[in-house]
């Protein structure tokens, strides 16, 4: 899903992310691709004539290993897909409203 790095990028910063893999279809069907692929051939086979919304938009994140985490390292992730989340509109804080 390369075409959608723009909508991902934020994620990737707020994680302090230093590498990203990006592929249209890796092989074995993961639950990422699983997810957005009927909406991908969708739009490919019909979109020219019916325009329709990008639909999912699936991550799957690899957050470290064992001994590259504690308590503290969880919480910074926590909070950093939160924000993540947040800035994309995805979701709200408890005393927000929606746009």
């Amino acid at each position: 899903m390369p075409h959608v790095w723009p909508d991902i990028e934020p994620l990737a910063q707020w994680l302090g992310s230093e590498v990203q893999l990006l592929a249209q279809t890796s092989g074995g069907e993961p639950f990422n691709e699983a997810c957005y692929e009927p909406w991908l051939t969708l739009a490919e086979r019909y979109g020219k004539d019916f325009p329709m919304p990008r639909g999912l938009l699936p991550v799957t994140l690899e957050l470290r290993g064992v001994s590259d985490m504690s308590p503290e390292q969880a919480e910074k992730d926590a909070d950093a897909i939160i924000t993540a989340l947040q800035e994309g509109a995805y979701i709200v804080k408890a005393n927000q409203r929606y746009r």
